[in-house]
């Protein structure tokens, strides 16, 4: 009797998409269990916040801190673009950075729309991918530094309640020692920035592009400078918009300027872990414990407050989402433009090896949308 051969096991995009949705469900009943549990055990604090009602007065000016700072994050990338020789206008970044924001709120991690805005850069910038794109990851790594040395900052200001043996110190001394390292290895970059053994990478390669692009940040050391210090204004505008919501919530208690400020630092890196729609969850239970060494016991609803006016704030970027898509025609336009400023580019390096007129030389790059 003849037998039928049973046809090969299926392979491709089924099973990748497969392992997606279990990692969405996954995700989704770890955000259900996290905040089944915080709720319950802040069940009378959120029972009291709602029937008293937060102070309104408070909760204006910290959604304006927090603004203040998405707006300053935002000019940070841009000198991170200008640093990485990507020219582009103020306004496409602006509104990139909403819309990346506006993500923020529904992407795994605090940080999930630093994946949406590599998206808008490969689509608008096909010319700058590579440099455009690891300036959105250098972004993220300056600015998870700033959240650090702010702490340190803060830490050292308000020295006794973290001195030891308290029992924040163990948190205070890997704040220290992360933010110390993040300084050291600036200095030691601006050191060794024209060191001839840096390697090469192959520029023909994908992966070449991006790690020359990251190499060649060490030669913008002053700049790199200049986006910590921003992160530094950007975490305290943030961190002073929690400090707001702990003064917005309906109880006796309060918890120190400086302890919030460095709580919340610390906070806010759990907070960007991808594990989490926005973080939620995550960042509410990090302030909690570490509020609660403190002595405050109000740390839940202070950072559930806090999520409502990040939630508020990040949702700003969904009109310029959507104005992006009923304009799609305009993505078509944003390449052209990206392709004549390539035209231009080699053009002006023809110049620099003497083989073009060197009118060209002054004639300026063409504008970005």
């Amino acid at each position: 009797m003849e037998t039928v051969p049973t046809p090969p096991a299926a392979t491709g995009p089924a099973p990748r998409r497969v392992r997606r949705w279990i990692g969405i469900i996954l995700r989704l009943l770890f955000l259900a269990a996290i905040l089944g549990y915080l709720l319950h055990a802040n069940r009378d604090s959120v029972r009291t916040l709602l029937e008293q009602h937060p102070h309104w007065l408070f909760l204006a000016p910290a959604f304006a801190f927090f603004l203040a700072g998405l707006l300053i994050a935002i000019g940070r990338w841009h000198l991170l673009l200008r640093a990485a020789g990507v020219e582009v206008s103020p306004w496409w970044v602006f509104r990139c950075g909403l819309i990346g924001a506006f993500f923020n709120t529904f992407i795994p991690g605090g940080a999930g729309g630093d994946a949406v805005r590599v998206g808008l850069v490969c689509k608008d910038l096909p010319g700058r991918r590579s440099s455009a794109a690891v300036s959105v990851i250098v972004d993220r790594i300056i600015g998870l530094g700033g959240l650090f040395v702010l702490a340190a900052v803060m830490i050292l200001l308000d020295w006794p309640a973290f001195a030891p043996p308290g029992k924040l110190f163990p948190m205070a001394a890997a704040v220290l020692a992360v933010s110390g390292a993040l300084l050291a290895g600036l200095a030691l970059l601006h050191a060794v920035r024209n060191d001839r053994r840096w390697p090469r990478f192959d520029q023909d390669r994908l992966s070449g592009k991006i790690l020359g692009a990251l190499a060649a940040y060490r030669h913008r050391v002053g700049r790199l400078l200049a986006a910590l210090a921003l992160s530094l204004v950007v975490h305290f505008s943030t961190c002073v918009s929690l400090y707001l919501c702990v003064l917005a919530n309906p109880f006796e208690e309060t918890l120190g300027f400086g302890t919030t400020l460095a709580l919340g630092c610390v906070s806010n890196v759990v907070n960007a872990l991808p594990l989490t729609a926005g973080g939620i969850g995550l960042g509410e239970g990090a302030f909690q414990e570490l509020a609660a060494l403190a002595g405050y016991s109000r740390g839940f609803t202070a950072f559930l407050l806090y999520r409502f006016v990040m939630i508020a704030a990040n949702l700003l970027g969904g009109p310029f989402l959507l104005g992006r898509a009923l304009a799609l025609p305009a993505g078509g336009a944003a390449r052209l433009r990206s392709d004549q400023e390539d035209q231009f580019r080699a053009k002006r390096d023809q110049v620099d090896q003497g083989n073009a007129d060197p009118s060209m030389e002054k004639e300026p790059p063409p504008p970005l949308p």
